[in-house]
């Protein structure tokens, strides 16, 4: 057993699955460590706080899609595998807490070699000033099919996009982040960014 910080431990190239009580302030970063890297979890099961299921389950718990669920959705099946009671902790959390599932899919709904693209479309289309549609509103079928339309694009079409993911992830890890559990309720006077 090693000890340290999960967030900068390698993981196994081999096939594995995690079992895990997470902190609830680095739960986005948790989820995107395994996600997004080169050898995800076949099967996941992480203690999150309710609320921060819906950002990567989208509109199966919540009204809207945020990015990161659309971007997860062709990989991976999203779950609440047991809602929590707050007797089943002691002390008592100030927050509901569930278990979500993450389970890799079987067959992915985007060809691997398009994953970049894919990525790429759906940052762009999420950071658009004034959207036509707001992409949070799009149900993910009609993701599938805006990027199957986007993909018969020319090429040179598609390349305006090209690098938007890995741009809009440098943006991000340069923003300070505070958790909105762990804030001064007057936390917008103080010019934080809100994760």
């Amino acid at each position: 057993m090693r000890l340290g910080s999960f967030l900068t431990y390698s993981l196994p190239s081999y096939p594995y699955k995690v079992f895990s009580n997470i902190p609830f302030n680095i739960t986005s970063d948790v989820v995107k460590k395994l996600a997004l890297s080169e050898n995800p979890p076949e099967d996941t099961y992480l203690i999150i706080q309710k609320e921060a299921a819906g950002k990567f389950m989208g509109m199966t718990v919540d009204n809207k899609n945020s990015l990161v669920a659309i971007l997860l959705k062709p990989w991976f099946d999203f779950e609440v595998f047991y809602q929590f009671k707050q007797n089943d902790f002691f002390p008592k959390p100030g927050v509901n807490a569930i278990m979500l599932r993450m389970k890799k899919k079987g067959k992915p709904l985007i060809n691997i070699n398009q994953k970049s693209l894919f990525e790429d479309f759906v940052a762009y289309s999420f950071n658009q000033v004034k959207p036509k549609i707001k992409p949070g509103k799009i149900d993910f079928n009609e993701w599938l099919k805006l990027f199957d339309i986007f993909v018969k694009e020319p090429e040179e079409s598609r390349q305006k996009i090209v690098g938007f993911y890995s741009k809009l992830k440098k943006q991000q890890e340069q923003l300070e982040k505070i958790h909105r559990t762990r804030v001064d309720k007057n936390w917008k006077r103080t010019g934080f960014t809100l994760c």
